[in-house]
């Protein structure tokens, strides 16, 4: 959340003015984002009920690419996700894991009045991946299922063609059941990222013809 507040206030007093007001976009987006969040881990076993950690800091990452459909909706293909890597989960000591969860598939983005804030939402593949990094060599496993996303933020001009700023994403995917010998194991995974975001628009102006 401090890197979030941090961005934005720094943006609000170092970007010219120009930046703020109304955006107009041609009709390529292409877009990354990089940052750091939180996550959770859900598992609903059949023997023991279920467990959940608690938020977890790690790296938070994204990227979108689409089109314009109207001056204030985008329609992209895009993801994000999370990683982290732990010594101890769920209260138990491991070997060194990686998880990595992402949610990728296709999303709407409304640009209100075709300012510089947005908001995102769409859905499709989550994935939830696990490695064992064992001396000298790593084992991994992923899972599949449904997943959703989401975003909001604002992004302040620095071109006709470039546009940065802070941005907070969502995602949240079920993997479905799985056995683990004996004991049935159903995964859930959801997180949260703050961070940075930097959006290229290539391309002439939609309204002005401009490059």
């Amino acid at each position: 959340m401090s890197l979030f507040c941090g961005v934005a206030a720094l943006a609000a007093l170092t970007i010219p003015a120009q930046a703020l007001e109304r955006h107009e976009r041609s009709r390529t987006v292409f877009g990354i984002t990089l940052g750091g969040g939180s996550a959770r881990i859900g598992l609903d076993l059949d023997d023991t009920g279920r467990i959940r950690t608690e938020g977890q800091g790690g790296f938070g990452f994204g990227f979108r690419l689409g089109r314009m459909v109207r001056p204030d909706l985008a329609l992209t293909f895009e993801g994000s996700g999370w990683s982290r890597r732990y010594d101890n989960l769920f209260g138990q000591d491991l070997i060194p894991t990686t998880v990595t969860t992402t949610v990728i598939g296709g999303a709407l983005t409304l640009y209100p009045a075709e300012s510089g804030f947005y908001v995102r939402g769409g859905l499709g593949l989550g994935t939830g991946r696990v490695e064992l990094l064992f001396p000298g060599f790593s084992a991994d496993k992923a899972k599949y299922g449904f997943g959703l996303l989401g975003g909001v933020g604002y992004e302040f001009r620095l071109g006709e063609t470039f546009a940065v700023g802070p941005t907070v994403d969502f995602g949240a995917t079920r993997l479905g059941t799985t056995k683990l010998g004996a004991t049935s194991v159903d995964f859930d995974l959801s997180y949260i990222n703050f961070g940075v975001s930097a959006n290229w628009y290539p391309g002439k102006n939609r309204r002005s013809g401009r490059p």
